[in-house]
């Protein structure tokens, strides 16, 4: 019975990796800062965000997989704009999310999230990290969490209108990590 469990558990994890990675999976525009910008003090490139779009997830293959919390991450902005109260955004159009996102404890930045839109249905963009920010490795006392940040551009067509919490879905070694940021959006 153990062993039926177990390759049950198995089978689910699974399938969720592959349907979490084939969802709303983009391809980044530009790469990351260079380091050569950085070694001759000239000032790095702007990071031109991921173009993406979110595909729907049934909420209970979301939940099928064990996920550790954790409170290394944040969504600092939506279209340029601090992300502190729950926007309106258009259903037709494209929002771009910026963040970061990191395992702090072990000092390990994933090379890809999932921003989730959790609500009566959920939805799912995968997103490379890779943004500069000096300022999370800084605050965190650890130059390895340096490119910690993300931003995609992503379309919310797909998107039904309703209110939805952000959450980040990321990998760290054999860890599922699942960081809520307190963040809200609402889609008309």
């Amino acid at each position: 019975m153990h062993h039926i469990r177990l390759i049950s558990s198995v089978a689910t994890a699974s399938a969720l990796t592959m349907v979490l990675a084939g969802c709303g999976h983009s391809t980044p525009e530009s790469a990351t800062p260079t380091d050569h910008a950085a070694a001759t003090g000239q000032a790095a490139p702007a990071y031109t965000p991921t173009i993406g779009a979110f595909a729907v997830v049934p909420a209970a293959q979301l939940q099928q997989q064990k996920q550790d919390k954790v409170a290394s991450c944040n969504l600092d902005a939506i279209n340029g704009k601090p992300a502190t109260s729950a926007p309106v955004l258009p259903h037709t159009g494209t929002t771009t999310f910026t963040g970061w996102a990191a395992d702090v404890e072990a000092g390990s930045v994933p090379s890809e999230i999932k921003l989730v839109l959790q609500g009566t249905s959920d939805y799912v963009v995968a997103v490379p990290t890779g943004m500069s920010r000096q300022d999370v490795a800084t605050a965190n006392n650890n130059p390895a969490l340096a490119n910690a940040g993300y931003s995609v551009a992503a379309n919310l067509s797909r998107v039904q209108a309703g209110q939805y919490k952000v959450v980040l879905l990321f990998d760290a070694g054999s860890k599922h990590l699942r960081c809520e940021t307190d963040k809200k959006v609402s889609i008309q």
